[in-house]
């Protein structure tokens, strides 16, 4: 897929007449390329744009400031355990309330093969999450000497 659209090979000319005829300041007889002498002559005595001479540490200092205002993530982190921590107390008080019904209800809405994988699926990710905490957290989510990467 062409993202670009195709070059009118006519337009193309003619905007390269007017470029051409606009420095030779020669009449021409194309109603195309006398539109496009304007526009010719507009790029050719456009000025550059005066940019300040400390542009570059203008746009570095904003550049740190929007990396300050960035969080850092620890609020997030801090939220995320307290949801881990409450959806083991949520287990407990489905199992206390509704005994092996879920179960039943559960069965009966996806069937025993679906809950089977389910379970696989999350015995798979306590494993994953206990050797990763004997390991000593998730080499992946830290930088060097343990902090965790910005």
């Amino acid at each position: 897929m062409n993202p670009h659209p195709p070059i009118d090979e006519r337009e193309w000319q003619a905007q390269e007449r007017a470029m051409h005829h606009g420095r030779a300041a020669a009449p021409h007889d194309d109603p195309l390329v006398a539109a496009y002498r304007p526009v010719a002559a507009a790029a050719r005595h456009a000025s550059p744009p005066e940019l300040p001479a400390d542009f570059a540490v203008q746009v570095a200092a904003l550049v740190r400031g929007e990396a300050r205002a960035v969080p850092d993530g620890r609020l997030e982190r801090v939220l995320l355990r307290i949801l881990l921590a409450l959806m083991p107390v949520a287990l407990a008080a489905v199992l206390v309330l509704f005994g092996m019904r879920w179960w039943q209800a559960s069965v009966a809405l996806l069937g025993e093969d679906a809950l089977r994988w389910v379970l696989v699926a999350a015995a798979c990710a306590v494993v994953s999450w206990g050797i990763d905490g004997l390991r000593g957290g998730n080499p992946g989510h830290r930088g060097k000497g343990g902090h965790a990467a910005a």
